[in-house]
């Protein structure tokens, strides 16, 4: 029989709303038991001294928001102990048949949807696609499935309008509601855009508003969201007027009765409140602009061990929200941003999280997102395959300044796979502020870049451009970011290590540079915003380890006073020490011109502590960057890197968190 836990509420699939929640099944009479909705729950916590409640296995369809505020504060939401609860932010769908075509559908009024629509469909829990042209291209999901933008007229408005190629837009794809993904011709940005027109004689698209940006020649885009695009296996889209959504079945997993629709905006809003713990828990599946877990001018609250998937946004932290703790979380599949925190919050504790697919949907999202934010800690996290920034943070003309911040034994693979400028770790300093910040023990590799236009220098090409022309970076110092210490990172196989653009006072030291494509360290002066800032100085690049396998990259790019940068005690092993071409100079610096060796780069007074010498890497081909005994790095002042403690904390690998089926 089961016992009454008289401190805790149960929540079950098999539980009624009309029972105390007071026992964890079904007593043997059938006359009390768990309760059946998360709702009810809160309803009792609320009004009562007991605040924890266990949520059993199993799967939970919360078509409207959880809402916690302050009657709420001091509750707990966990899973069962060994169980895995799923809350889903939608519905179940039925009714659905199919044609002669083998094309799936079924009614659903638009009357009953948020907004009049849905934008999320799944088959189970997996996630299908709104139809488009071009399809998806499983093969190549970065640089597969666009059309790339024609030269605009004379009468063309690129901020509302862009040209297609000939053949590049088929008349049957383009029906009401029809929609637009298309990144800028800066390729820093992707949007989305409601059509107003499509003009098949001048090959003109019209938006319905200008969706910011500017849309010129090679511009990448796909058009979607209407049911002449339903070609594919797992393809779908949903009629507002004739209110029906259609699917093309896909190729495996097909079960009508597993369909299910995000209708929530988020599964949980917590405002005003403090104190409130969700813990072990799989979270999401909501619209495609909706959310895990919002937090708004809250204080104290704890997201442990869940799996927050299929979101826009897993968390988004707002108004003078503080001390919020994110740790042990799986946040994957997030449209736009893993964590989002407004710049009037702060004070957060991102630890031992493992960030996977962030950013696709919007193209130019990130996993973690602190701009105008001050004292957070984002340690011990993993990130895999992420749109854009992994971590980004600083200040922008639309934020507050920014400080204290610390990122640390961080790992990261694969940032910055689809802009052409962008990086894995990223902080801003418009406000000129000093940050008084540390970017230190993080294991940064695969950061890319995918572009067709390179805006600063207006370069268009036919097809995706090779990395190593566009803005890329490990570490990315971006307007006036000032007041940073880089210290003891593992920057190896990106596209360039570690930019100070137009910033002052930062200090690299103790870092390895290996195996990057472009540039080790690149020091640029000017600054597109042109503000009356202090001017870049007091750079300084000290006791690093630069490696390089090719003669192509270089160790150093100064594009500036040398007032800019100070480099001294350097250890440059393969040919960063060999090559005549290691060393770049505007204005000229070095009797040999632009460019110049280790040797020319000393004779102008440069890095005269520096030594060229074989680092000896303990495996490099391994991604083992320990040194060997008899290293000549510790000689002039390189500290080593505590590599085996970058990464996800043990402590923090729940059973939720990290199964593999979710």
């Amino acid at each position: 029989m089961a016992t009454i836990d008289l401190n805790t509420f149960f929540v079950a699939t098999n539980g009624k709303d009309t029972w105390s929640g007071r026992l964890a099944s079904p007593n043997s009479a059938g006359t009390d038991g768990p309760l059946a909705t998360l709702a009810a729950a809160q309803k009792k916590m609320a009004a009562g001294s007991n605040k924890k409640t266990y949520v059993r296995g199993g799967t939970y369809n919360v078509a409207t928001t959880i809402s916690l505020g302050l009657a709420d504060a001091g509750v707990t939401f966990e899973g069962y102990p060994g169980e895995t609860p799923i809350i889903r932010g939608g519905r179940s769908i039925g009714g659905w048949t199919q044609d002669s075509t083998g094309l799936w559908s079924t009614a659903v009024s638009s009357s009953t949807l948020p907004g009049g629509t849905l934008n999320a469909l799944f088959v189970g829990n997996a996630p299908m696609t709104r139809a488009r042209y071009p399809n998806y291209d499983p093969t190549q999901p970065v640089k597969g499935g666009w059309r790339f933008a024609d030269t605009p007229s004379s009468s063309t408005n690129k901020s509302t309008q862009f040209r297609f190629r000939s053949g590049d837009l088929p008349t049957n794809t383009v029906a009401a509601n029809l929609k637009v993904h298309i990144f800028d011709y800066s390729g820093w940005n992707a949007v989305d855009a409601a059509v107003q027109s499509v003009d098949f004689g001048t090959r003109t698209v019209t938006f319905k508003s200008a969706p910011g940006g500017t849309f010129n020649t090679g511009c990448r885009y796909f058009v979607y969201d209407t049911t002449r695009q339903l070609d594919t296996a797992g393809e779908w889209a949903y009629d507002p007027a004739a209110g029906r959504i259609s699917l093309r079945a896909p190729t495996t997993g097909f079960d009508k009765a597993q369909m299910f629709g995000g209708t929530s905006a988020a599964v949980f809003s917590i405002y005003g409140t403090h104190n409130i713990t969700i813990k072990n828990m799989v979270l999401g599946d909501t619209t495609s602009a909706g959310r895990g877990i919002t937090i708004n001018n809250s204080t104290a609250i704890t997201l442990s061990g869940n799996v927050i998937r299929n979101v826009d946004e897993a968390v988004r932290v707002m108004g003078s929200s503080s001390n919020i703790n994110v740790f042990g979380n799986q946040l994957s599949s997030a449209g736009s941003y893993g964590v989002r925190v407004d710049p009037s919050a702060g004070r957060m504790v991102i630890n031992s999280n493992w960030f996977r697919d962030v950013g696709g949907r919007m193209g130019s999202g990130s996993a973690v997102w602190m701009m105008g934010s001050s004292n957070n800690s984002v340690s011990h996290n993993r990130f895999e395959r992420i749109a854009k920034f992994a971590i980004a943070g600083g200040s922008t003309l639309g934020t507050t300044a920014s400080y204290n911040n610390v990122v640390e034994y961080n790992q990261i693979v694969q940032a910055n796979m689809q802009p052409s400028d962008g990086g894995a770790i990223m902080f801003s300093g418009v406000k000129g502020e000093l940050s008084n910040s540390v970017i230190r023990y993080n294991d940064i590799t695969g950061t890319s870049a995918a572009g067709t236009t390179i805006a600063y220098n207006n370069k268009v090409n036919t097809a995706f451009f090779d990395v190593s022309m566009l803005e890329s970076y490990a570490v990315y110092l971006d307007d006036y970011a000032s007041g940073y210490i880089i210290e003891g990172n593992v920057a190896h196989n990106n596209v360039n290590g570690v930019i100070v653009h137009g910033g002052r006072n930062n200090t690299i030291r103790s870092n390895i540079f290996a195996n990057n494509q472009g540039d080790a360290f690149v020091a640029g002066e000017k600054v597109w915003l042109n503000l009356a800032l202090p001017a870049a100085r007091n750079n300084a690049f000290v006791s690093n380890i630069v490696y390089m396998g090719a003669t192509a990259n270089r160790a150093i790019n100064l594009e500036g006073s040398r007032l800019m940068i100070s480099a001294t005690k350097n250890l440059y092993g393969g040919a960063a020490g060999t090559s005549s071409q290691a060393f770049h100079a505007w204005p000229k610096l070095m009797s040999t011109g632009i460019a110049g060796s280790l040797t020319n780069w000393k004779a102008a007074g440069l890095d005269s502590g520096a030594l060229q010498a074989d680092p000896k890497f303990t495996n490099i081909a391994a991604g083992d960057f320990t040194l060997q005994s008899g290293s000549p790095a510790p000689s002039l002042g390189y500290t080593a890197i505590p590599v085996s403690q970058i990464g996800i904390l043990s402590t923090a690998r729940t059973s939720a968190t990290f199964a593999a089926a979710y």
